[in-house]
């Protein structure tokens, strides 16, 4: 799947960013569009929005299972290791709600660093 592909999955879980997401997109920013998505997900959580984190959640799981290389790198990097931020909010919605893909990095991540 191509930037462009990846902008508008996240414009569409953020519509009120399109034109910020797209100028992302022109620039090939995706450590920048994986922030945008995780900033938009850590704040559902903050505020107990189950849905748009529910949604969040998915998109993230499509960018990360459909991307290339590069969209992988950035939602482990980016996403998967401030996973911790806001699992402090609802840890058992969120792990349940981590598309399958997104818990085997996530916990990947964490046994790794021997937390």
């Amino acid at each position: 799947m191509k930037i462009l592909s990846m902008a508008v999955l996240i414009a569409k879980e953020i519509p009120t960013s399109k034109d910020e997401i797209f100028l992302m997109a022109e620039k090939n920013e995706t450590f920048k569009l994986v922030s945008l998505l995780t900033k938009h997900i850590k704040i559902a959580a903050v505020r107990g929005n189950e849905n748009v984190v529910k949604k969040g959640l998915e998109v993230m799981g499509k960018i990360y299972e459909k991307g290339n290389l590069t969209f992988q790198s950035a939602v482990e990097n980016v996403f998967v290791f401030s996973c911790d931020q806001f699992l402090v909010h609802n840890k058992t919605f969120l792990l349940t709600s981590l598309p399958k893909s997104l818990q085997k990095a996530y916990l990947s991540q964490v046994y790794h660093s021997g937390l």
